[in-house]
């Protein structure tokens, strides 16, 4: 389960509310265990010409007592066999006639519960009609709800406040933000696995570079690689000149080339993000020297991150060390998970706010036993180069960890 029951109960506590609707298929995803890969891609405009932007409407609902339930569109119900939720109902008609399920029920365990979903529900209703019929089925029809609607039109929000009209609505997309900052044990587990498959990717495509090889040739093999563990690409970018930021593969390596490179992958749902710096060719002294310098800074934030400290503190620690060494890096760090960035997100103080209708809370947040961050400090010298040291950590009780094994005390050179 992806979804940290014992944080998301408390904050309902919390914000007075009885349960939290989410719409979005990244918060559909973490309360259910859901997934489907066109939810977030296939918009009303695709399937009727003439229609909006919006993604198709799907509902999950997390209740203060701990239950859970899902509305999801019929054509993409035999995904739902992953969730932990069991309150279940279907929103739109079915693709196909369902005439005869109803006469020959499959004998196999895992079909049987897709078959009875198929059979025993009304398919014809729409989503928001079952949304409101699951929140009768939960004894919520006159609930307090947090219901995320940052990313819902104004008409899905008048829609939607409309079928909940028995209800008291709040804005929680923040919320579910903040519940998120602290993984559960099988978000970190697979979290963990997603940074593993990453690094031993990325470095093992390393050695492979030279003057002459081309950068697709480089992020072919990181590809490969990630897919041998069932993992996707989320990014391979690498620097050509220190001129920012690169990630078509139309590039050849030149002998002296100085490289940010940072890459990630996707990993059951679950971003992961690292980098360091490549050196072809050559590794004059002076330039090594800035690749050692960014490693204190990592570890200087490193160092500065224990339970309670807030992220600008980390940001303070390691912006003290850079700026030591003269150099003018945008060192900062960001959690990952869900999506490859998610608070915390390690940066200076600038007074913001996390804010909707149910919570409101400094964006310098507090560090937390189970949240996971990257700390990461780039530098962009053009022409000479640029160069990347990108390490993730958890934090414990013991204080900030690695997630797993990453060695950044010295770049990679190839020859």
């Amino acid at each position: 389960m992806l979804l940290n029951k014992r944080r998301a109960i408390a904050y309902l506590d919390q914000c007075g509310l009885d349960a939290v609707v989410a719409t979005s298929p990244v918060n559909i995803t973490y309360l259910t265990d859901y997934s489907c890969w066109l939810d977030p891609l296939l918009k009303g405009y695709m399937t009727e010409p003439g229609g909006s932007n919006e993604l198709g409407a799907n509902y999950a609902v997390f209740a203060r007592d701990g239950e859970g339930g899902l509305v999801i569109r019929s054509a993409f119900a035999t995904n739902v066999r992953a969730c932990w939720v069991n309150r279940l109902r279907l929103g739109g008609p079915l693709p196909f006639d369902r005439s005869p399920l109803l006469e020959s029920p499959p004998e196999a365990r895992d079909l049987r519960e897709c078959w009875e979903l198929f059979t025993e529900r009304d398919c014809d209703e729409s989503p928001d009609v079952g949304l409101a019929e699951l929140l009768k089925e939960m004894g919520l029809a006159s609930a307090r709800l947090g219901v995320e609607m940052e990313d819902l039109s104004a008409r899905r929000k008048s829609e939607l406040r409309e079928t909940l009209k028995n209800c008291g609505i709040r804005e929680c997309s923040n919320l579910l933000r903040l519940v998120r900052m602290v993984k559960s044990d099988e978000e970190l587990r697979l979290v963990a696995r997603s940074a593993e498959i990453n690094e031993r990717a990325l470095m093992a495509g390393l050695t492979e570079a030279r003057a002459g090889i081309s950068a697709l040739e480089l992020i072919r093999n990181y590809r490969v690689a990630i897919a041998a563990d069932d993992a996707s690409l989320d990014h391979y970018a690498y620097s050509i000149d220190g001129l920012g930021l690169a990630t078509q593969g139309d590039y050849t390596l030149r002998d002296s080339d100085v490289m940010f490179i940072d890459s990630g992958c996707i990993f059951e749902h679950q971003f992961s993000d690292t980098g360091t710096t490549l050196f072809v060719g050559s590794a004059p002294g002076e330039l090594v020297a800035h690749f050692s310098a960014l490693g204190e800074a990592v570890d200087a934030g490193q160092a500065a991150a224990v339970v309670g400290a807030t992220v600008s503190s980390v940001h303070e620690a390691m912006a003290s060390v850079i700026d030591g060494h003269g150099l003018a890096s945008p060192i900062h760090g960001h959690s990952l998970g869900l999506d490859v960035r998610e608070h915390p997100m390690v940066l200076p103080n600038k007074g913001g706010r996390i804010s909707d209708d149910c919570v409101d809370v400094a964006a310098d947040v507090r560090l937390e036993p189970g949240m996971v961050f990257n700390i990461e400090a780039p530098l962009f010298l053009p022409p000479t180069g640029a160069f990347q040291l990108e390490k993730t950590f958890v934090m414990t009780d013991q204080g900030c960890k690695p997630l797993m094994e990453q060695d950044r005390t010295r770049p990679v050179i190839c020859a």
